[in-house]
Protein backbone atom coordinates (compact mmCIF):
# COMPACT_ATOMS: atom_id res chain seq x y z
CA UNK A 1 0.00 0.00 0.00
CA UNK A 2 1.01 3.47 -0.53
CA UNK A 3 0.78 4.01 2.95
CA UNK A 4 3.49 1.68 2.94
CA UNK A 5 4.46 4.67 1.60
CA UNK A 6 1.03 6.42 1.85
CA UNK A 7 1.83 8.87 4.90
CA UNK A 8 5.19 10.27 3.87
CA UNK A 9 6.85 10.91 7.25
CA UNK A 10 5.54 7.68 8.74
CA UNK A 11 6.53 5.55 5.77
CA UNK A 12 10.02 7.02 5.69
CA UNK A 13 10.70 6.59 9.39
CA UNK A 14 9.33 3.05 9.45
CA UNK A 15 11.39 2.08 6.43
CA UNK A 16 14.60 3.51 7.80
CA UNK A 17 14.26 1.96 11.22
CA UNK A 18 12.95 -1.41 10.08
CA UNK A 19 15.49 -1.64 7.30
CA UNK A 20 18.48 -0.79 9.41
CA UNK A 21 17.66 -2.87 12.42
CA UNK A 22 15.50 -5.78 11.33
CA UNK A 23 18.14 -8.50 11.19
CA UNK A 24 20.39 -7.69 14.14
CA UNK A 25 20.56 -10.19 17.05
CA UNK A 26 18.35 -9.51 20.10
CA UNK A 27 21.35 -9.45 22.45
CA UNK A 28 22.26 -6.06 21.03
CA UNK A 29 19.21 -4.47 22.65
CA UNK A 30 19.60 -2.71 25.98
CA UNK A 31 16.69 -4.43 27.73
CA UNK A 32 17.59 -7.25 30.12
CA UNK A 33 14.06 -8.67 30.06
CA UNK A 34 13.78 -11.68 27.68
CA UNK A 35 10.00 -11.28 27.46
CA UNK A 36 10.35 -7.63 26.39
CA UNK A 37 12.90 -8.57 23.74
CA UNK A 38 10.68 -11.38 22.48
CA UNK A 39 7.77 -8.94 22.05
CA UNK A 40 10.09 -6.50 20.28
CA UNK A 41 11.18 -9.19 17.81
CA UNK A 42 7.56 -10.12 17.12
CA UNK A 43 6.68 -6.47 16.68
CA UNK A 44 9.47 -5.89 14.21
CA UNK A 45 8.41 -8.91 12.18
CA UNK A 46 4.89 -7.52 12.01
CA UNK A 47 6.21 -4.07 11.09
CA UNK A 48 8.26 -5.50 8.23
CA UNK A 49 5.05 -6.97 6.84
CA UNK A 50 3.36 -3.58 7.39
CA UNK A 51 0.95 -5.11 9.89
CA UNK A 52 0.75 -1.93 11.93
CA UNK A 53 -1.97 -2.73 14.52
CA UNK A 54 -0.30 -6.04 15.33
CA UNK A 55 3.11 -4.42 15.69
CA UNK A 56 1.66 -1.79 18.05
CA UNK A 57 0.31 -4.53 20.29
CA UNK A 58 3.72 -6.20 20.49
CA UNK A 59 5.62 -2.98 21.17
CA UNK A 60 3.20 -2.02 23.92
CA UNK A 61 3.59 -5.48 25.41
CA UNK A 62 7.36 -5.02 25.33
CA UNK A 63 7.02 -1.76 27.22
CA UNK A 64 4.71 -3.42 29.74
CA UNK A 65 7.58 -5.78 30.53
CA UNK A 66 10.25 -3.06 30.45
CA UNK A 67 9.03 0.54 30.51
CA UNK A 68 12.58 1.81 29.85
CA UNK A 69 13.01 -0.18 26.62
CA UNK A 70 13.93 2.67 24.29
CA UNK A 71 13.90 0.64 21.07
CA UNK A 72 10.35 -0.58 21.74
CA UNK A 73 9.22 3.00 22.37
CA UNK A 74 10.79 4.28 19.14
CA UNK A 75 9.33 1.49 17.04
CA UNK A 76 5.94 2.02 18.67
CA UNK A 77 6.17 5.64 17.54
CA UNK A 78 6.95 4.51 14.00
CA UNK A 79 3.96 2.18 13.89
CA UNK A 80 1.64 4.86 15.29
CA UNK A 81 2.81 7.32 12.64
CA UNK A 82 1.96 4.73 10.00
CA UNK A 83 -1.70 4.69 10.99
CA UNK A 84 -1.74 8.48 11.17
CA UNK A 85 -1.84 8.72 14.98
CA UNK A 86 0.60 11.58 14.96
CA UNK A 87 0.24 12.97 18.47
CA UNK A 88 0.59 9.63 20.30
CA UNK A 89 3.52 8.82 18.01
CA UNK A 90 5.29 12.07 18.84
CA UNK A 91 4.77 11.50 22.56
CA UNK A 92 6.49 8.12 22.35
CA UNK A 93 9.40 9.42 20.26
CA UNK A 94 9.97 12.48 22.41
CA UNK A 95 9.97 10.33 25.52
CA UNK A 96 12.53 8.03 23.91
CA UNK A 97 14.76 10.96 23.02
CA UNK A 98 15.01 11.84 26.73
CA UNK A 99 16.73 8.53 27.49
CA UNK A 100 20.17 8.41 29.09
CA UNK A 101 22.33 7.22 26.23
CA UNK A 102 24.93 5.80 28.58
CA UNK A 103 22.81 2.67 29.00
CA UNK A 104 21.91 2.20 25.35
CA UNK A 105 23.48 0.03 22.68
CA UNK A 106 25.09 1.60 19.61
CA UNK A 107 22.11 0.52 17.51
CA UNK A 108 19.64 2.26 19.80
CA UNK A 109 21.75 5.40 19.78
CA UNK A 110 21.68 5.35 15.98
CA UNK A 111 17.92 4.92 16.05
CA UNK A 112 17.66 7.97 18.27
CA UNK A 113 19.85 9.94 15.88
CA UNK A 114 17.61 8.97 12.97
CA UNK A 115 14.53 10.13 14.84
CA UNK A 116 16.23 13.31 15.97
CA UNK A 117 17.04 14.20 12.38
CA UNK A 118 13.50 13.33 11.34
CA UNK A 119 11.89 15.57 13.92
CA UNK A 120 14.32 18.38 13.17
CA UNK A 121 13.57 17.90 9.44
CA UNK A 122 17.25 17.62 8.60
CA UNK A 123 16.83 15.44 5.56
CA UNK A 124 20.24 16.14 4.07
CA UNK A 125 21.92 15.07 7.31
CA UNK A 126 19.79 11.93 7.36
CA UNK A 127 20.86 11.08 3.83
CA UNK A 128 24.46 11.61 4.82
CA UNK A 129 24.06 9.35 7.83
CA UNK A 130 22.56 6.56 5.77
CA UNK A 131 25.27 6.87 3.15
CA UNK A 132 27.82 6.52 5.92
CA UNK A 133 26.09 3.32 7.00
CA UNK A 134 26.11 2.12 3.38
CA UNK A 135 29.91 2.49 3.29
CA UNK A 136 30.38 0.89 6.69
CA UNK A 137 28.08 -2.05 5.90
CA UNK A 138 28.17 -2.41 2.09
CA UNK A 139 26.36 -5.74 2.07
CA UNK A 140 23.33 -4.46 3.97
CA UNK A 141 20.60 -4.23 1.32
CA UNK A 142 18.22 -2.61 3.78
CA UNK A 143 20.33 0.54 4.02
CA UNK A 144 20.41 0.86 0.25
CA UNK A 145 16.66 0.38 0.07
CA UNK A 146 16.07 3.08 2.64
CA UNK A 147 18.14 5.52 0.61
CA UNK A 148 15.94 4.64 -2.35
CA UNK A 149 12.85 5.35 -0.24
CA UNK A 150 14.06 8.80 0.78
CA UNK A 151 14.94 9.79 -2.77
CA UNK A 152 11.57 8.57 -3.99
CA UNK A 153 9.75 10.73 -1.45
CA UNK A 154 11.90 13.67 -2.58
CA UNK A 155 10.73 13.13 -6.15
CA UNK A 156 14.22 12.14 -7.31
CA UNK A 157 13.06 9.03 -9.08
CA UNK A 158 16.20 8.19 -11.05
CA UNK A 159 18.26 8.27 -7.87
CA UNK A 160 15.59 6.20 -6.12
CA UNK A 161 15.72 3.53 -8.83
CA UNK A 162 19.52 3.46 -8.63
CA UNK A 163 19.53 2.71 -4.91
CA UNK A 164 16.66 0.21 -5.13
CA UNK A 165 18.45 -1.70 -7.87
CA UNK A 166 21.65 -1.59 -5.81
CA UNK A 167 19.78 -3.22 -2.93
CA UNK A 168 18.62 -6.00 -5.24
CA UNK A 169 22.19 -6.66 -6.36
CA UNK A 170 23.07 -7.30 -2.73
CA UNK A 171 19.87 -9.23 -1.97
CA UNK A 172 18.04 -10.45 -5.11
CA UNK A 173 15.04 -11.59 -3.06
CA UNK A 174 14.57 -8.34 -1.14
CA UNK A 175 10.76 -8.27 -1.21
CA UNK A 176 10.36 -4.69 -0.03
CA UNK A 177 12.78 -3.48 -2.70
CA UNK A 178 10.47 -4.91 -5.36
CA UNK A 179 7.56 -3.18 -3.64
CA UNK A 180 9.44 0.10 -3.70
CA UNK A 181 10.41 -0.33 -7.36
CA UNK A 182 6.79 -1.11 -8.17
CA UNK A 183 5.66 2.16 -6.62
CA UNK A 184 8.43 4.19 -8.23
CA UNK A 185 7.51 2.87 -11.68
CA UNK A 186 3.80 3.35 -10.98
CA UNK A 187 4.47 6.97 -10.06
CA UNK A 188 6.33 7.50 -13.33
CA UNK A 189 3.56 5.94 -15.39
CA UNK A 190 5.68 2.92 -16.33
CA UNK A 191 2.81 0.58 -15.59
CA UNK A 192 4.20 -2.59 -17.20
CA UNK A 193 7.43 -2.25 -15.24
CA UNK A 194 5.43 -1.57 -12.08
CA UNK A 195 3.31 -4.68 -12.57
CA UNK A 196 6.43 -6.78 -13.19
CA UNK A 197 8.07 -5.60 -9.96
CA UNK A 198 4.89 -6.04 -7.90
CA UNK A 199 4.28 -9.52 -9.27
CA UNK A 200 7.79 -10.45 -8.14
CA UNK A 201 6.88 -9.03 -4.73
CA UNK A 202 3.76 -11.22 -4.54
CA UNK A 203 5.84 -14.26 -5.57
CA UNK A 204 8.58 -13.70 -2.98
CA UNK A 205 6.21 -12.75 -0.14
CA UNK A 206 3.12 -14.75 -1.07
CA UNK A 207 2.29 -15.34 2.60
CA UNK A 208 1.94 -11.60 3.30
CA UNK A 209 -0.98 -9.26 2.74
CA UNK A 210 0.82 -6.17 1.47
CA UNK A 211 2.06 -7.60 -1.87
CA UNK A 212 -1.55 -8.22 -2.94
CA UNK A 213 -2.55 -4.80 -1.65
CA UNK A 214 0.20 -3.10 -3.63
CA UNK A 215 -0.72 -4.90 -6.85
CA UNK A 216 -4.35 -4.01 -6.22
CA UNK A 217 -3.41 -0.34 -6.01
CA UNK A 218 -1.80 -0.49 -9.44
CA UNK A 219 -4.91 -2.15 -10.89
CA UNK A 220 -7.04 0.56 -9.26
CA UNK A 221 -5.08 3.30 -11.03
CA UNK A 222 -5.47 1.47 -14.34
CA UNK A 223 -9.22 0.95 -13.97
CA UNK A 224 -8.86 -2.83 -13.67
CA UNK A 225 -11.16 -2.66 -10.69
CA UNK A 226 -12.42 -6.25 -10.52
CA UNK A 227 -8.83 -7.49 -10.56
CA UNK A 228 -7.94 -4.92 -7.91
CA UNK A 229 -10.75 -6.06 -5.61
CA UNK A 230 -9.63 -9.66 -6.06
CA UNK A 231 -6.13 -8.70 -4.89
CA UNK A 232 -7.46 -6.73 -1.92
CA UNK A 233 -9.57 -9.74 -0.91
CA UNK A 234 -6.47 -11.93 -1.15
CA UNK A 235 -4.73 -9.52 1.20
CA UNK A 236 -7.61 -9.82 3.67
CA UNK A 237 -7.54 -13.60 3.27
CA UNK A 238 -3.93 -13.59 4.41
CA UNK A 239 -4.55 -11.08 7.21
CA UNK A 240 -8.15 -10.09 8.04
CA UNK A 241 -6.83 -7.16 10.09
CA UNK A 242 -5.01 -5.59 7.13
CA UNK A 243 -7.09 -2.42 7.18
CA UNK A 244 -5.69 -0.69 4.03
CA UNK A 245 -7.33 -3.33 1.85
CA UNK A 246 -10.76 -2.32 3.16
CA UNK A 247 -9.99 1.33 2.45
CA UNK A 248 -8.87 0.52 -1.07
CA UNK A 249 -12.04 -1.46 -1.77
CA UNK A 250 -13.95 1.55 -0.44
CA UNK A 251 -12.09 3.79 -2.90
CA UNK A 252 -13.17 1.66 -5.85
CA UNK A 253 -16.78 1.64 -4.63
CA UNK A 254 -16.58 5.44 -4.36
CA UNK A 255 -15.23 5.71 -7.90
CA UNK A 256 -18.12 3.56 -9.06
CA UNK A 257 -20.59 5.81 -7.25
CA UNK A 258 -21.54 3.02 -4.82
CA UNK A 259 -21.88 4.98 -1.57
CA UNK A 260 -23.22 2.16 0.67
CA UNK A 261 -20.37 -0.21 -0.20
CA UNK A 262 -17.80 2.56 0.09
CA UNK A 263 -18.97 3.50 3.58
CA UNK A 264 -19.28 -0.11 4.76
CA UNK A 265 -15.77 -1.04 3.64
CA UNK A 266 -14.29 2.20 4.94
CA UNK A 267 -15.88 1.71 8.36
CA UNK A 268 -14.22 -1.69 8.65
CA UNK A 269 -10.88 -0.18 7.74
CA UNK A 270 -11.27 2.78 10.09
CA UNK A 271 -12.26 0.49 12.96
CA UNK A 272 -9.21 -1.73 12.44
CA UNK A 273 -6.94 1.33 12.19
CA UNK A 274 -8.34 2.84 15.37
CA UNK A 275 -9.38 6.07 13.66
CA UNK A 276 -11.13 8.62 15.86
CA UNK A 277 -14.84 9.30 15.49
CA UNK A 278 -14.14 12.85 14.32
CA UNK A 279 -11.74 11.70 11.63
CA UNK A 280 -14.19 9.02 10.49
CA UNK A 281 -16.96 11.58 10.18
CA UNK A 282 -14.78 13.86 8.08
CA UNK A 283 -13.68 11.06 5.76
CA UNK A 284 -17.23 9.73 5.43
CA UNK A 285 -18.43 13.11 4.14
CA UNK A 286 -15.82 13.07 1.39
CA UNK A 287 -16.58 9.47 0.45
CA UNK A 288 -20.27 10.31 0.12
CA UNK A 289 -19.58 13.48 -1.85
CA UNK A 290 -17.19 11.96 -4.35
CA UNK A 291 -19.39 8.89 -4.78
CA UNK A 292 -22.28 11.22 -5.67
CA UNK A 293 -20.10 13.05 -8.17
CA UNK A 294 -18.90 9.78 -9.70
CA UNK A 295 -22.49 8.76 -10.42
CA UNK A 296 -23.23 12.23 -11.85
CA UNK A 297 -25.55 13.21 -8.99
CA UNK A 298 -24.25 16.75 -8.83
CA UNK A 299 -27.11 17.97 -6.69
CA UNK A 300 -26.21 15.47 -3.96
CA UNK A 301 -22.53 16.34 -4.29
CA UNK A 302 -23.21 20.02 -3.69
CA UNK A 303 -25.69 19.33 -0.87
CA UNK A 304 -23.28 17.05 0.98
CA UNK A 305 -20.47 19.58 0.79
CA UNK A 306 -22.73 22.46 1.90
CA UNK A 307 -23.63 20.50 5.02
CA UNK A 308 -20.04 19.46 5.74
CA UNK A 309 -18.00 20.79 8.62
CA UNK A 310 -15.29 23.22 7.42
CA UNK A 311 -11.94 21.47 7.23
CA UNK A 312 -9.59 23.94 5.60
CA UNK A 313 -6.44 22.04 6.49
CA UNK A 314 -7.62 19.00 4.51
CA UNK A 315 -6.65 19.30 0.81
CA UNK A 316 -9.37 16.86 -0.27
CA UNK A 317 -12.11 18.83 1.50
CA UNK A 318 -10.84 22.08 -0.02
CA UNK A 319 -10.94 20.61 -3.53
CA UNK A 320 -14.45 19.23 -3.05
CA UNK A 321 -15.83 22.40 -1.46
CA UNK A 322 -14.41 24.76 -4.07
CA UNK A 323 -15.64 22.48 -6.86
CA UNK A 324 -19.14 22.38 -5.36
CA UNK A 325 -19.34 26.16 -4.89
CA UNK A 326 -17.85 26.99 -8.28
CA UNK A 327 -20.17 24.67 -10.16
CA UNK A 328 -23.09 26.26 -8.30
CA UNK A 329 -21.96 29.64 -9.61
CA UNK A 330 -20.90 30.89 -6.17
CA UNK A 331 -17.52 32.10 -7.33
CA UNK A 332 -16.87 34.58 -4.53
CA UNK A 333 -17.51 31.89 -1.91
CA UNK A 334 -15.32 29.45 -3.80
CA UNK A 335 -12.48 31.97 -3.94
CA UNK A 336 -12.85 32.64 -0.21
CA UNK A 337 -12.43 28.94 0.60
CA UNK A 338 -9.49 28.76 -1.76
CA UNK A 339 -7.80 31.77 -0.18
CA UNK A 340 -8.26 30.35 3.32
CA UNK A 341 -6.74 27.06 2.16
CA UNK A 342 -3.77 28.87 0.62
CA UNK A 343 -3.11 30.55 3.96
CA UNK A 344 -3.31 27.23 5.80
CA UNK A 345 -1.09 25.54 3.21
CA UNK A 346 1.61 28.15 3.79
CA UNK A 347 1.81 26.94 7.40
CA UNK A 348 1.86 23.25 6.50
CA UNK A 349 4.81 21.01 7.21
CA UNK A 350 7.36 20.69 4.44
CA UNK A 351 6.37 17.06 3.89
CA UNK A 352 2.87 18.15 2.82
CA UNK A 353 3.66 21.35 0.94
CA UNK A 354 4.09 19.63 -2.43
CA UNK A 355 0.75 17.89 -2.01
CA UNK A 356 -0.93 21.18 -1.14
CA UNK A 357 0.62 22.87 -4.16
CA UNK A 358 -0.80 20.27 -6.50
CA UNK A 359 -4.25 20.22 -4.89
CA UNK A 360 -4.52 23.99 -4.86
CA UNK A 361 -3.57 24.15 -8.54
CA UNK A 362 -6.24 21.55 -9.37
CA UNK A 363 -8.74 23.43 -7.21
CA UNK A 364 -7.97 26.71 -8.95
CA UNK A 365 -8.32 25.01 -12.33
CA UNK A 366 -11.79 23.72 -11.46
CA UNK A 367 -12.94 27.16 -10.34
CA UNK A 368 -11.50 28.98 -13.35
CA UNK A 369 -13.15 26.49 -15.69
CA UNK A 370 -16.52 27.15 -14.06
CA UNK A 371 -15.91 30.91 -14.36
CA UNK A 372 -15.28 30.54 -18.08
CA UNK A 373 -11.62 31.61 -17.81
CA UNK A 374 -10.39 28.86 -20.07
CA UNK A 375 -6.81 30.00 -20.70
CA UNK A 376 -6.16 30.46 -16.98
CA UNK A 377 -7.85 27.15 -16.18
CA UNK A 378 -5.58 25.40 -18.66
CA UNK A 379 -2.45 26.84 -17.06
CA UNK A 380 -3.60 25.84 -13.57
CA UNK A 381 -4.55 22.34 -14.73
CA UNK A 382 -1.16 21.85 -16.39
CA UNK A 383 0.55 23.04 -13.20
CA UNK A 384 -1.36 20.46 -11.17
CA UNK A 385 -0.66 17.73 -13.71
CA UNK A 386 3.08 18.38 -13.67
CA UNK A 387 3.20 18.31 -9.86
CA UNK A 388 1.35 15.00 -9.53
CA UNK A 389 2.38 11.41 -10.17
CA UNK A 390 0.48 8.23 -10.97
CA UNK A 391 0.79 6.91 -7.43
CA UNK A 392 -2.47 5.72 -5.90
CA UNK A 393 -2.92 8.97 -3.96
CA UNK A 394 -2.16 11.26 -6.90
CA UNK A 395 -3.41 9.41 -9.96
CA UNK A 396 -7.09 10.36 -9.91
CA UNK A 397 -6.35 13.99 -9.15
CA UNK A 398 -3.79 13.97 -11.98
CA UNK A 399 -6.38 12.55 -14.38
CA UNK A 400 -8.91 15.10 -13.13
CA UNK A 401 -6.44 17.90 -13.88
CA UNK A 402 -6.01 16.52 -17.39
CA UNK A 403 -9.77 16.37 -17.76
CA UNK A 404 -10.05 20.04 -16.80
CA UNK A 405 -7.29 20.87 -19.29
CA UNK A 406 -9.16 19.02 -22.03
CA UNK A 407 -12.43 20.82 -21.27
CA UNK A 408 -10.68 24.20 -21.14
CA UNK A 409 -9.10 23.55 -24.53
CA UNK A 410 -12.38 22.35 -26.04
CA UNK A 411 -14.32 25.36 -24.78
CA UNK A 412 -11.56 27.57 -26.08
CA UNK A 413 -11.93 25.98 -29.52
CA UNK A 414 -8.87 23.68 -29.62
CA UNK A 415 -10.64 20.36 -30.11
CA UNK A 416 -7.58 18.59 -31.50
CA UNK A 417 -5.51 19.07 -28.34
CA UNK A 418 -8.54 18.35 -26.19
CA UNK A 419 -9.08 15.01 -27.91
CA UNK A 420 -5.38 14.20 -27.58
CA UNK A 421 -5.60 14.64 -23.80
CA UNK A 422 -8.79 12.60 -23.69
CA UNK A 423 -6.96 9.79 -25.47
CA UNK A 424 -4.16 9.98 -22.88
CA UNK A 425 -6.65 9.72 -20.02
CA UNK A 426 -8.39 6.76 -21.63
CA UNK A 427 -5.07 5.01 -22.22
CA UNK A 428 -4.32 5.12 -18.49
CA UNK A 429 -7.80 4.41 -17.14
CA UNK A 430 -10.64 3.75 -19.58
CA UNK A 431 -13.25 3.76 -16.80
CA UNK A 432 -12.17 6.99 -15.14
CA UNK A 433 -15.40 8.48 -13.70
CA UNK A 434 -14.84 11.97 -15.11
CA UNK A 435 -14.44 10.81 -18.71
CA UNK A 436 -18.10 11.51 -19.46
CA UNK A 437 -17.67 15.10 -18.20
CA UNK A 438 -14.57 15.49 -20.34
CA UNK A 439 -16.38 14.35 -23.45
CA UNK A 440 -19.33 16.70 -23.17
CA UNK A 441 -17.63 19.92 -24.37
CA UNK A 442 -15.29 18.00 -26.66
CA UNK A 443 -17.97 16.06 -28.44
CA UNK A 444 -15.87 12.89 -28.44
CA UNK A 445 -17.60 9.51 -28.61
Amino acid sequence: MRKVILIVLAALVVAVIVGLYMTRPPREWSSKDPAAIDELVRGREALQKLYFPESIEHFRAALAHDSQFVAARMLLGSALFSIDQREPALREIREALKADRAGLTPREIRMLEIWRLQLERKEEELLGLLKTYAVEVPDDADILRQLASIYWHRGEEEEAVKWAEASLKVSPNDALAYNLLGYIEMSRGNFAASESALRKYTFIASNQANPHDSLGELYTVLGRWDEAIAEFNKALGVNPRFFPAHLHIARIAMLRGDEPTALAEAEQGWELAGMSAEARSSEAVLLRAWAARARRDDGAFVAIMRESKPNYDNPSWTLAMVTALAESGEFAAARAVEERAVADAAKAESSTKLRWKAVLAATRAQRLLSEGKFDEALVAAETADSALTFSIDDAFLKLTARCVAAMALARGGDLARANQILTEITRVNPVFPSLARCREPIGAR
